[in-house]
């Protein structure tokens, strides 16, 4: 049987495995579904987030996803298999998986990702035929053997097209002659070969449909008779192949038809806005709804039901209400919880455990968001909401104030600043000081925002004024760049360090220190510093993130590494020397050339570096990497990881990849003032089971004296720490040893003297 909804809710993966009991989750949005297929007792979905299963009639919802389940990615197809009991996936990039529907068990198979004589390898469609899979792919016909799991043959070459030729769909049907045939979709036409033939990887083989003329798209096979959507520019549509030769047009509507779907003798097809059924000897009946306008798939469910899957609203059932002409419906939609979308641009964690999420627009929708989980509750608020008061957008900048409110930069409308239970305001050039884009009237650019105390800082690119202050009385005042900038130079993120000086990273310009004087709205006292690899040892001129850690140390990630600036409080006096930039060769070599998306600072003053190979942790020396992320030895479907934020009060990780947002466990906290005890996670703790040791979380302080004793008062660990939790290995520091089975004590004194006590029970 499979997993109940709530489950799926509480731990977002529905299957057991490794890298769900590492902590991890997923937070996929599946709304944007590009597949569906049918089985006996429901309906599949596909995004590239991953997986859902919807039950017919009984409601049962199912997800699948990287954390537990599927590799996810750009998918390409799905495919339900009757006589395994599993769904087939096929991916952009030529990964095919087998997810057995009643244990969730994944096989993956790599035979086309590994087919590198071909540049594209992508499955585009998947037809199981008994132990057989057809798979249309980015250079031809693939024949898989489901049963043995490998690949029996492949067509690249069909006909008169050229060699690798992309196929959009593939289907057993007869031939002309009547003889049993096998036939393709493809940008040529449509092709046809004896399916008994000797040899279909000739081009002989192969013979081009007379009368089928431009390019098809998609095939099905109704009572005997062939259908084809696509045609030529102009005379997109669906075709009916006639005994006599020439195609039949059916729907004279001029768009492409990009899936059919044959069952009980209708035929379902769909366009981008419409649903069409077709009957023969009956009038052809057309769907349509005002929100439906990205219809990628359609399935017919087991009550006989139509099944949409749309880009932009996901999966949901098509009312097949009788009608003349256009019928109108409203879509009745199956939506997991999730963001609004997963093309997520920043995130940020405020105090009291709130995720926010800013989005860019999700083109099949017209619309951004901003997405925020809060209780494992999703809320999105998107710009085509008149409530948002929002033309035009793309979020950029997301991050949490002091206040616990989350300020939403943009790309065309300023700042939208949400109060903590989600009431918006936003911030233009009428009601601030913010300026629009040279030469681009009402169009707004907020990369980020950063704070310093009460006051918050704004960037605002291609303008005269980059620095905004938005003072706490509501008062904004907008800062030409001081001498020493460039003003061809344009701010792409912020930090604040302990003196009140701002770094700016300038992207292509740079790095640049900005000290906004005595009087912060007063540009006259203003003085900056540049940096750029020929004054300075800054890795590459692309600065793409600055950060300060908790012994206030500048972070400065480029496109070609990161580096610090220890001293930057002597930036502008004092030993220049001090204010040098440092190439954070300490660290590991990988650090010294990868290129960083994102800097996250955790609440134990360390720093995380979002990277296009990962993400690593820095430990709080600020010399050697504590903890890397790699897709490799994660769920994490991408290296790229773009986007990093530190939930303060459970120490968990989040991570944002073009394919969704993740989740680990992290082991960095807030002090809890008055703590009442100290926690231990796992307790017992059995280090056979637990390589990563104990969590003890509960540090009443900013900074706290630890020790781990023995019940007879023998110290096995002793340090400092920094934030409201710690890790221990589970070893003696003395000896370096394990420490035997026992109850240990574990103290943890704060530097304004509240200490407060725990115990963990060690089990080897």
């Amino acid at each position: 049987m499979r997993l109940p909804l709530a489950f799926a809710l509480a731990v977002l993966a529905l299957v057991s495995s490794a890298a769900a009991q590492d902590g991890w989750r997923a937070y996929p949005a599946f709304n944007e579904v590009t597949a569906v297929a049918s089985a006996p007792d429901g309906v599949w979905a596909g995004t590239s987030a991953g997986v859902f299963f919807y039950g017919v009639p009984d409601g049962e919802i199912a997800t699948y996803t990287p954390v537990g389940a599927l590799r996810g990615g750009p998918l390409g197809a799905l495919a339900y298999d009757a006589g395994r009991g599993a769904l087939w996936v096929g991916y952009e990039d030529g990964l095919l998986e087998r997810l057995d529907a009643e244990t969730g068990d994944v096989a993956s198979f790599f035979d086309l990702t590994r087919a590198d004589q071909y540049a594209a390898r992508g499955v585009r469609q998947i037809r199981v035929a008994g132990d057989v899979l057809y798979l249309a792919t980015d250079f031809g016909v693939v024949v898989f053997d489901a049963a043995a799991g490998r690949v029996l043959s492949t067509y690249d070459r069909i006909g008169t097209l050229g060699a690798g030729t992309p196929v959009n769909d593939v289907v057993e049907a007869p031939r002309p002659d009547g003889g049993p045939g096998l036939w393709v979709a493809a940008e040529g036409g449509a092709f046809y070969a004896d399916r008994t033939g000797p040899n279909l990887q000739a081009p002989g083989a192969w013979a081009r449909a007379d009368g089928f003329e431009g390019e098809a798209l998609s095939l099905a096979l109704l009572d005997g008779a062939l259908y084809a959507g696509g045609g030529p520019a102009g005379a997109r549509d669906l075709y009916r192949a006639t005994a006599s030769g020439p195609w039949e047009r059916l729907l004279f509507v001029d768009n492409p038809v990009g899936d059919l779907a044959a069952d009980g003798g209708r035929l379902l097809a769909v366009s981008p806005a419409f649903l069409y059924v077709v009957q023969p000897g009956l009038p052809t009946r057309r769907y349509a709804a005002p929100e439906v306008t990205a219809l990628r798939a359609v399935a017919v469910g087991p009550e006989g039901g139509a099944w949409a899957g749309d880009a932009a609203l996901g999966l949901f059932r098509v009312p097949l209400a009788e009608g003349d002409g256009i019928v109108a419906y409203e879509p009745q939609r199956v939506l997991p919880p999730g963001p609004f979308t997963n093309n997520i641009t920043g995130i940020d964690v405020g105090r009291g455990g709130v995720l926010w999420a800013s989005t860019a627009r999700l083109a099949a929708a017209n619309t951004a968001a901003v997405s925020r989980l809060e209780g494992g509750v999703w809320t999105d608020y998107l710009t085509r909401d008149p409530a948002l008061d929002i033309a035009r957008t793309d979020f950029r900048a997301a991050s949490v104030g002091p206040d616990g409110a989350f300020y939403a930069g943009a790309e065309g409308d300023g700042l939208t600043v949400f109060t903590e239970d989600g009431v918006p305001t936003t911030y233009r050039e009428g009601n601030s000081s913010l300026l629009a884009a040279t030469g681009a009237p009402g169009y707004l650019v907020v990369p980020d925002v950063a704070f310093e105390g009460d006051r918050r800082w704004v960037l605002n690119q291609f303008t005269p004024r980059p620095l905004h202050l938005f003072a706490a009385d509501g008062a904004w005042a907008g800062l030409p760049y001081p001498a020493g900038i460039p003003s061809s130079a344009f701010p792409v993120r912020l930090a604040v360090d302990q003196s009140g000086y701002k770094w700016l990273a300038l992207g292509g310009s740079g790095l640049a220190v900005w000290d906004t004087g005595a009087d912060p709205a007063d540009p006259r006292d203003d003085r900056a510093v540049r940096y750029t690899p020929a004054t300075s040892d800054l890795p590459a001129p692309t600065v793409t993130d600055v950060a300060v850690d908790g012994r206030g140390r500048v972070w400065v990630g480029t496109e070609r590494g990161v580096a610090t600036v220890a001293f930057p409080d002597a930036a502008f006096g004092g030993d220049p020397g001090l204010s040098r930039l440092v190439i954070a060769d300490g660290a590991d070599f990988f650090l010294r050339d990868v290129a960083v998306n994102d800097l996250e600072v955790d609440p134990s003053g360390r720093v995380w570096i979002a990277t296009t190979s990962g993400a690593f942790l820095v430990n709080e020396a600020g010399n050697d990497v504590a903890r890397e992320v790699t897709a490799a030895a994660s769920p994490l479907p991408s290296d790229d990881v773009l986007a990093i934020a530190v939930d303060p009060r459970s120490g968990r990780v989040f991570m944002t990849t073009a394919e969704g947002l993740f989740s680990v466990a992290g082991d960095a906290t807030l002090p809890v003032p008055n703590s009442d005890g100290l926690r231990a996670s796992p307790n017992p703790f059995r280090p056979a089971q637990s390589a990563d040791g104990v969590l003890v979380t509960g540090l009443a302080g900013a900074t706290s004296d630890v020790r781990v004793m023995t019940v007879a008062g023998d110290v096995v660990w002793a340090g400092e720490v920094s934030g409201g939790a710690f890790r221990w290995d589970g070893r003696d520091q003395r000896t370096g040893r394990p420490a035997p089975s026992g109850v240990y004590l574990v103290a943890a004194a704060a530097e304004d003297g509240e200490t407060v006590y725990g115990k963990v029970a060690v089990i080897r």
